[in-house]
């Protein structure tokens, strides 16, 4: 697909809905080739320490590796 090779962090709400959005989302992306990661962005989740230097920490990487960040 177009985006083969290139990779993506989906970080989204631990609710159901937004769950199941998720799952859509990263599906229709890995059908076009990009490598998805989700990771719920709150409670116990990758976010849990602190959702500011968490989401500088993966900016700063995704700008180095030239990777995308979607936010749900």
């Amino acid at each position: 697909g177009p985006l083969r090779g290139r990779q993506a962090l989906l970080v989204h709400a631990e609710e159901p809905v937004a769950e199941r959005v998720a799952c859509a989302l990263m599906a229709a992306l890995r059908l076009l080739g990009l490598a998805v990661v989700a990771a719920p962005g709150g409670g116990t989740g990758v976010a849990a320490w602190g959702p500011l230097p968490w989401l500088h920490a993966q900016h700063h990487r995704a700008l180095r590796d030239g990777d995308t960040i979607i936010l749900l």
